[in-house]
């Protein structure tokens, strides 16, 4: 004998409104279930895709860092530095100063470079403790260096070379050239014969500003 639906769970006891929301909410927490399974499962696919880019970030700046070099120039071995970097990079020395002039300008050759020496004195002549910041700038179209040297005082016209054309006879520097270009600043134009590295730096006691150019 056949049995249907109501025999089983018997008329009377059974709610189907109860039944129909009951199920619906299986449903509805299934779908949560689902929901959330996904969301982790895409949070630690982010986590993981996080993790392997910061890795390769890593690595490329590690690249980075090796492909690194120095200012394109030469090692040169100069008696007061050792040996030192030859290079058309801007260079600057020195520190902010004031009420100093320049004495004279005097120029030399040496195996592998000719220099050029500025001797710093204070307005009084007496010698100078301090370097003034000085910059120097090469300007490759001409070719050229600047020298611009600051903390300048008193009458700059009285400076070496400031309006006059100065002619040098070497295989490196045609002339140099000196300037008043603002208040308490010199600066001394380089005319070079071809493109040369250089290094600028200085020596104390007395203070001199110390431009070494290539040959």
């Amino acid at each position: 004998m056949e049995r249907d639906f109501y025999s089983i769970f018997g008329q009377n006891n059974f709610d189907w409104k109860k039944g129909l929301i009951f199920f619906l909410i299986l449903i509805f927490l299934g779908f949560l279930g689902a929901q959330h399974f996904n969301f982790r499962t895409e949070l630690q696919k982010k986590v993981i895709e996080t993790a392997s880019l910061r890795e390769k970030i890593g690595q490329l700046e590690e690249e980075i860092e090796k492909l690194k070099l120095p200012p394109a120039g030469i090692i040169i071995s100069i008696p007061e530095k050792g040996e030192v970097l030859f290079t058309k990079e801007n260079q600057e020395i020195g520190q902010m100063a004031e009420n100093l002039k320049i004495k004279s300008i005097r120029t030399g050759e040496h195996l592998k470079f000719f220099r050029i020496v500025f001797d710093i004195k204070k307005l009084d002549d007496s010698n100078s403790e301090n370097i003034p910041k000085t910059q120097a700038i090469y300007l490759s179209e001409k070719p050229t260096i600047e020298i611009k040297i600051s903390g300048m005082g008193g009458d700059l016209e009285k400076n070496p070379a400031i309006g006059k054309q100065v002619e040098i006879r070497n295989q490196v520097i045609a002339s140099y050239f000196g300037e008043i270009i603002e208040e308490n600043f010199l600066k001394y134009t380089i005319n070079l014969k071809k493109e040369e590295n250089f290094f600028l730096h200085f020596l104390s006691d007395p203070a001199r500003i110390i431009l070494d150019i290539q040959k």
